[in-house]
């Protein structure tokens, strides 16, 4: 009978789930605006003019805007590309990796009741004890969505059925079988290319490396043999279930093609390598789709733009800097 990983393991992977839970007028953002400048990642860092910037945004089917969630800054720029494509004539969806797909009838019946606010969407999907950052850093963006009639649409998987995939594949089930038949189209029983395999399984092998670090100690060989393998299952566990996270995201994008879509997300979602455009690229390879990350300039190493993806062009498109 298969072992269950040890309860730091699970420590580690509810910490885990709340953190990848971890990167118009408004009430929160109207007094101040931010200095920024827009840099092509791709052109050895161009500065791009403002208009030159939005003129492209405004052609893309598909933005991804890439956050660390607690960032008040990275939501004021947010909803600024926001804003600037409303002004361009575009009205795409925006996808929150912060509501599960499971939230969207709760969401549905704010929005299409006679007073629909921010506030009461908050309320309806229990965002006080979501273990997401406070609400009035998203407030704005949910505003700006139900000020311009924009659909709002829930992204993201469950916590519950990721935890519950991560504890199968520890428990021994093969990754194939559980992937749910939504998904069925996204290759999910394929692996990645080999450099992206290895990145993301080293970031994701980091975040829960220290929890096995002292387990071996006094154990017979075979213990701690049969530790290390509950150890690569549960890491593989968390793979897949991360790999799930992102396709589900894009399939959630991928069913608003009117007007496309941007997605609300933490910016190890939005890299262009591994991320959600590797999903949406394998759906709609002729789609343009860019996704642009926020820094200071002292932070930015921290966006890894050494990174290459698999035609040697870096993880991101852009990037807003600002001081």
């Amino acid at each position: 009978m298969p072992r269950h990983p040890q309860p730091k393991a699970y420590l580690c992977l509810i910490l885990f789930l709340a953190a990848t839970v971890t990167g118009c007028s408004t009430p929160f953002f109207p007094d101040k605006t931010i200095d920024y400048t827009a840099v092509d990642a791709k052109n050895s860092g161009k500065q791009l003019p403002h208009a030159e910037f939005y003129a492209v945004i405004a052609e893309a089917d598909y933005v991804l805007l890439g956050e660390l969630h607690g960032n008040k800054e990275h939501h004021r720029l947010q909803l600024e590309v926001v804003n600037q494509l409303l002004t361009s004539g575009r009205k795409p969806a925006l996808v929150f990796e912060m509501f599960d797909q499971q939230q969207q009838s709760l969401i549905n019946q704010v929005v299409e009741s006679d007073k629909p606010n921010a506030n009461r969407v908050a309320k309806a999907v229990d965002w006080k004890n979501s273990g997401w950052p406070k609400w009035r850093l998203y407030r704005p963006l949910v505003k700006a969505a139900l000020d311009n009639d924009l659909t709002i649409t829930a992204g993201n998987l469950s916590r519950a059925d990721a935890f519950n995939a991560v504890k199968k594949i520890a428990d021994g089930e093969e990754p194939a079988s559980q992937i749910p038949e939504s998904l069925m189209g996204f290759s999910l029983e394929d692996p990645l290319p080999t450099p992206d395999f290895s990145k993301l399984k080293k970031l994701l092998s980091h975040s829960h490396s220290h929890s096995h670090k002292h387990q071996g100690h006094g154990q017979s060989g075979s213990e701690s043999a049969e530790q290390d393998e509950q150890a690569k299952r549960f890491s593989n566990g968390m793979y897949f279930a991360q790999r799930l996270r992102d396709a589900t995201l894009a399939q959630s994008m991928l069913s608003n093609t009117d007007q496309g879509a941007v997605l609300i997300a933490g910016r190890q979602h939005t890299r262009l390598d591994y991320g959600v455009p590797y999903y949406l690229k394998l759906k709609q390879p002729n789609k343009k789709i860019i996704s642009v990350a926020f820094s200071t300039k002292d932070k930015l190493e921290l966006l890894e733009l050494n990174d290459k993806t698999q035609d040697s062009t870096p993880i991101l498109d852009y990037v807003l800097v600002y001081d």
